[in-house]
């Protein structure tokens, strides 16, 4: 029979037998992760999944995504760009819109925003008279100076370039009357490709500004909620 002693030892060398085989098992399994997913894994297993704070809330101290605030989105852009892209405004809204919704944010239905412009011909100077009619606590507002999707003398070649300010009002209740209040403001500026335009031969004109509005889209959300930065690995 046994003595307690050496029951107790065989119990620790157990418990030392099985802790050895799962750090070996641990070992084996960060060998074959590439190096960002090991660091992403061990990031989200101490901290959770780790993200950037966006320029909105870097600013301004307001988490839209906590679900207290609604949020509508606006865009403008100059009478030349909308005649070689009738539908800007309106991708840009949705897209943006979209991509807020997506990440919790409380944003107004880009549709009645659309409907909005086209009843009244666009934002205008200001959006004061848009923010008498919808309803909202914020206005994120897209005022578009320049878009193209061809390479500069050279439209067989596909190139895009937006520059645009981005500002922020919050709206402020006065009596019947409602005041936007500007509490940020922003320069949007993008390239894509950055290095080297690319031939239509690869992609269609409309299959690339599809991209490219995509993209921005993606871009100019992220100003108003936080990216996570296993998206950048």
């Amino acid at each position: 029979m046994d003595s307690p002693a050496h029951g107790k030892a065989a119990l620790v060398t157990r418990r030392e037998w099985i802790a050895s085989g799962l750090a070996v098992g641990a070992a084996s399994l960060l060998a074959v992760l590439p190096g960002c997913s090991l660091f992403v894994m061990a990031g989200k297993m101490i901290q959770g999944d780790p993200k950037h704070t966006c320029r909105f809330k870097a600013m301004t101290g307001i988490d839209l995504t906590k679900g207290k605030h609604k949020i509508m989105v606006v865009c403008s852009t100059p009478a030349d760009l909308l005649q070689e892209n009738s539908s800007l405004e309106y991708d840009l809204i949705d897209g943006i819109t979209r991509r807020m919704k997506r990440r919790k944010v409380d944003a107004v239905d880009s549709k009645e925003i659309s409907q909005w412009i086209d009843d009244h011909g666009g934002v205008g100077e200001d959006v004061s008279d848009i923010a008498q009619d919808i309803e909202a606590d914020f206005i994120a507002w897209i005022n578009v100076h320049r878009f193209q999707t061809k390479e500069d003398n050279a439209p067989r070649l596909h190139r895009g370039r937006m520059l645009a300010e981005v500002s922020a009002y919050r709206i402020e209740n006065l009596g019947d009357r409602k005041l936007p209040n500007q509490i940020f403001v922003t320069e949007f500026n993008s390239t894509y490709p950055e290095h080297q335009p690319i031939s239509e031969n690869g992609r269609s004109a409309l299959v690339f500004q599809k991209e490219y509005l995509d993209r921005v889209s993606e871009l100019l959300g992220e100003i108003f909620f936080d990216k996570s930065l296993n998206d950048t690995l």
